[in-house]
């Protein structure tokens, strides 16, 4: 199983954003975006709809569904 944050990481660089440009948007820092894509932790509940949305994908295809 494909977790959050190897897809939040893929689909950032498909989209071409850095880390720094997705966090900005998301409203949240660099360290946090880093820390979901090396799975040192999880976004919020509460962001995954945003997340979502800047990176242009739906919630499941975010969860790799």
């Amino acid at each position: 199983m494909v977790s959050i944050g190897k897809n939040i990481k893929r689909l950032r660089r498909e989209t071409g954003l850095t880390q720094a440009e997705l966090a900005r948007l998301v409203g949240v820092t660099c360290q946090a975006v880093s820390k979901w894509e090396t799975k040192a932790n999880s976004p919020d509940i509460a962001l995954i709809p945003r997340i979502a949305r800047v990176l242009g994908v739906s919630i499941d295809e975010l969860f790799g569904e």
